[in-house]
């Protein structure tokens, strides 16, 4: 049972019979009778004991090669609109093991086994014997555009019973995770750091230049996008376009603008001035940014320090008002 992991048990067993005693041939005189020997007793004849020594193991849980996973974090760089996938791999050594979220303390205070992004998940893409191969997923929504997330697993050994299919098994042999060596619950963490890039969106098979623009910017002139993705930039992952009516064969990122890191004490406004767009624009191009105004920061209010805002420059329009959001300029 658990618990009982790292102890050596000796476990001795003996033949018995239903005879009180056993008779010899030819005794010695001038006995009449045999003598029983020192194994015959009334309830039987008992054999020599024969022994075996148990040691419970506990369980080598290890990480396998092929891990993208580190233990200081592995950083990894994913795009709004893209499901990024990286391996986890580990064994249980003599037992299963489960690679799961690492444990953390939630905003209730309480211990929980989930990740702190809802969309982050553990696929399993193979599970047999003492090892487990998986994927941690992520597909980043829009408003996590320049957002650092340490998202960490570890590997729980489980008991035989616990993964066994059958009802019967199960209930000869009991359950309880068995411990690790050096009596925790599970092994130590892997890790990985997701940056989530600002100004760089996925744009799925069959979509066009266009199209990916009015999900971000409806109201604004389509050529200063494709002005972005017209030339190579030096990024593989990135599409260089031609034609913007092109329909994409495969996912790729393109480049939604610039990045822009505002001079200090410039707020929102100052910035749409400077690019010559609106702060309508800013904030599009910008969620993260619109939910901090929204907590109470206000357009009037000096951007923090190492802010960076994804913009395209001279994109104001004729007929689009600017906004001011929480002040005056």
């Amino acid at each position: 049972a658990a618990g009982a992991e790292g102890q050596v048990y000796r476990v001795c067993f003996v033949a018995k019979d239903n005879s009180p005693f056993c008779r010899v041939s030819n005794p010695p005189s001038p006995a009449p009778t045999p003598l029983p020997p020192p194994r015959a007793t009334p309830e039987g004849y008992y054999s020599a004991p024969y022994c075996v020594q148990i040691n419970v193991t506990e369980a080598r849980v290890a990480w396998l090669a092929g891990t993208e996973a580190t233990e200081i974090g592995a950083n990894r760089v994913l795009n709004v609109g893209c499901t990024s996938r990286y391996v986890v791999r580990a064994t249980g050594g003599q037992y299963p093991v489960l690679i799961q979220p690492a444990p953390r303390l939630s905003a209730l205070g309480e211990m929980t086994a989930t990740f702190v992004v809802s969309g982050i998940s553990i696929d399993t893409v193979t599970h047999e014997g003492t090892e487990h191969d998986a994927l941690v997923s992520w597909l980043p929504e829009r408003g996590s555009e320049g957002s650092i997330t340490r998202v960490c697993v570890v590997a729980a050994p489980k008991s035989w019973a616990d993964v066994a299919s059958s009802t019967a098994y199960k209930s000869d042999y009991g359950s309880g995770s068995p411990r690790v060596v050096g009596g925790g619950a599970f092994s130590n963490q892997r890790c990985f750091v997701f940056k989530v890039e600002r100004c760089k969106y996925c744009i799925e098979q069959g979509q066009t230049l266009l199209s990916k623009m009015r999900l971000f910017t409806p109201d604004m002139n389509w050529l200063r996008l494709w002005a972005v993705n017209g030339a190579d930039d030096g990024d593989e992952r990135t599409l260089t376009i031609d034609d913007p009516d092109l329909l994409v064969s495969m996912t790729r990122v393109i480049n939604l603008g610039l990045l822009y890191k505002p001079r200090a004490g410039e707020n929102l406004q100052n910035v749409a001035e400077r690019m010559r767009t609106t702060v309508r624009s800013l904030l599009m191009l910008n969620p993260d940014v619109e939910a901090q105004l929204l907590a109470g920061h206000g357009g009037g209010r000096p951007l923090s320090a190492g802010t960076e805002l994804c913009v395209i420059p001279c994109s104001l329009m004729d007929g689009i008002d600017d906004i001011m959001v929480g002040g005056p300029r």
